[in-house]
């Protein structure tokens, strides 16, 4: 009553029409006053609205970007995933390659050995070819040789002949026998050397064929060592230009991956901004929400004046019609505000005691946050004066003071009345409910 004093001061005792004329003014005064808040209000709805509308928007793009985020985190694990599994591939083509390189290394060395073989062989065969040119020339010249010989002979028997017939020629012929005998024996020595040549020569000959044999088979083995390395070689060469192949692969994923590291930053940079803007939305919108809340308790306040100065327009129109009525009975009425002051001197009476008839201090509920003055007196008048009686509210009860309220009981759970209330008890008290 004191809080509507303030709004509604009592009317002059003067007469009723003045009094019915400020009450008038001052009704029109709240009307306008009321009009503004309204007014206020649907600026603030309307400013509340849209910035749930930007907090949903933003809440949304929030949950997009973390599911892009989730997304390419686990995209980045594959890529990671296949980068280490290219890089051990990448690992055992080059422990391959090494192996591959040595290998090559030791047929280089055993193709240079049998190069170096080759070429004494092919050396061997061309000295043996050379000799077997020069035993072939020599005997073409001791077939020359035995061709005179056989010429000589033949010459013996014509001399022989010559001989019968002249006897004078006999010591001639005697001294030709001993040079024909002298040649044959060289002849015969000539031809024995030649023979045990050509035999050496024959068996020079078997080593050679069997040289020339070892040379091909040499020939053929080296020819398909060049094959297996040549083979080989072609299939390093594959080997190279798939490792090529995979190393520029890897470096695109390298780059890609860094592209990616760069967008996931980009990206966090992004959400932490988003963050910032929505802590500021959710600060801009509790301030917006306590105001709406401050706005309805002015309503409820207006309300109540609203409906006080019905009453008083009542009373007035009574007392009006009254002293029209009966003038003598204008004196009487002055009394009643004492009456009235009586009747709020016994309630505030009455509720200064609890159930068991003792007198029990009040408390200021106004220290609850979300808990104004007009709420306040509200609950003193269901009976609720002290921070036990909220700190012991069930949840049937909060329903229950919710409906009376006209509020949300949502409300009174989200502004933790009941915690301030214990709170607020303990602070003041220095007891724990």
């Amino acid at each position: 009553m004191q809080k509507l004093s303030k709004w509604l001061p009592f009317p002059p005792k003067d007469s009723p029409e003045q009094q019915h004329q400020d009450l008038s003014n001052l009704l029109r005064d709240k009307e306008k006053a009321l009009e503004t808040t309204a007014y206020d209000l649907k600026v603030k709805i309307a400013a509340m609205y849209v910035l749930e509308q930007k907090v949903m928007a933003s809440e949304s793009m929030l949950s997009s970007v973390q599911r892009e985020l989730t997304a390419r985190d686990e995209q980045v694990k594959a890529l990671k995933t296949e980068l280490s599994a290219r890089l051990n591939r990448v690992k055992e083509l080059e422990a391959e390659e090494s192996a591959a390189r040595q290998r090559a290394d030791e047929l280089n060395g055993i193709m240079a050995t049998q190069a170096s073989e080759l070429h004494e062989a092919q050396q061997a065969r061309l000295a043996a070819e050379k000799g077997q040119d020069v035993f072939k020339e020599e005997v073409r010249v001791l077939r020359e040789h035995i061709a005179q010989l056989n010429d000589g002979l033949a010459d013996r028997e014509l001399l022989r002949a010559n001989m019968q017939n002249v006897e004078s020629m006999q010591d001639r012929i005697r001294r030709l026998e001993e040079e024909l005998t002298d040649r044959e024996t060289a002849r015969l020595n000539t031809v024995q050397k030649l023979e045990h040549s050509l035999a050496e020569r024959d068996r020079q000959m078997k080593k050679i064929e069997t040289v020339n044999h070892l040379l091909q088979t040499k020939e053929s083995e080296i020819a398909e060592w060049e094959r297996k390395y040549m083979r080989s070689a072609q299939e390093h060469e594959g080997e190279v230009s798939k490792l090529q192949e995979q190393c520029a692969t890897q470096e695109q994923l390298r780059e890609q991956h860094r592209i990616d590291e760069q967008r996931l930053h980009e990206r966090d940079e992004l959400i932490s901004s988003l963050h910032h803007q929505l802590h500021d939305m959710q600060a801009t919108r509790q301030s917006l929400l306590q105001e709406v809340q401050q706005l309805r308790e002015k309503d409820e306040q207006i309300d109540r004046l609203q409906k006080r100065l019905k009453e008083m327009r009542e009373t007035l129109k009574e007392k009006s019609t009254k002293e029209k009525s009966t003038p003598a009975h204008v004196a009487s009425h002055p009394t009643r505000p004492n009456g009235g002051g009586k009747k709020s001197q016994e309630r505030q009476s009455k509720t200064g005691k609890n159930k068991n008839g003792k007198s029990k201090k009040a408390d200021d509920l106004n220290k609850i946050n979300g808990i104004g003055p007009v709420i306040a007196q509200t609950l003193n008048q269901m009976g609720t004066h002290t921070f036990v009686q909220i700190a012991r509210w069930k949840s049937e009860d909060i329903k229950k003071i919710a409906k009376k309220l006209n509020t949300d009981p949502e409300r009174i759970k989200r502004d933790n009345w009941i915690a301030e209330a214990k709170e607020q008890h303990y602070q003041k008290y220095g007891e724990r409910l």
